[in-house]
């Protein structure tokens, strides 16, 4: 695919998750029966129906009871954050085809080429992942 065609479908992605983000919410929709007395009829093993969106909070899980209206937006909700990680998976793909398409053009490094900071006398280069990348003796 072409870069044009990249940069069309990474536009597309960022509509689609802009379009999302105002209903996003991490859990999911459980159901529970629970039993509410000996003298139902629920104790015959069916139970009553209880909604429940159950999400991890501070490591924690909890579980929140939903009435029948917030029940399908909640279903809603959940569903968007699922689609948000798909979409996000897309973009980053799309991402590092676009990086690995970018030609060099004047002023850029070639692959393996060295930049003239290390050509520089008296800087050296960390090779461990600290924040500085360089640094130089003063």
């Amino acid at each position: 695919m072409k870069q044009a065609s990249w940069k069309q479908q990474k536009q597309q992605i960022l509509k689609d998750l802009n379009d999302h983000m105002d209903f996003l919410l991490i859990g999911s929709v459980v159901t529970y029966k629970h039993k509410c007395c000996k003298s139902c009829r629920c104790n015959q093993g069916k139970g009553h129906p209880g909604h429940y969106l159950s999400a991890n909070i501070n490591g924690k899980t909890k579980n929140l009871y939903l009435n029948k209206e917030a029940v399908d937006q909640a279903r809603l909700m959940t569903q968007s954050y699922s689609e948000v990680k798909t979409l996000l998976k897309q973009l980053s793909e799309v991402n590092y085809r676009l990086l690995r398409e970018k030609k060099p053009g004047p002023g850029r490094r070639q692959a393996g080429q060295q930049s003239g900071l290390e050509k520089r006398p008296g800087v050296v280069i960390k090779s461990d992942a600290s924040s500085d990348d360089h640094q130089t003796p003063g």
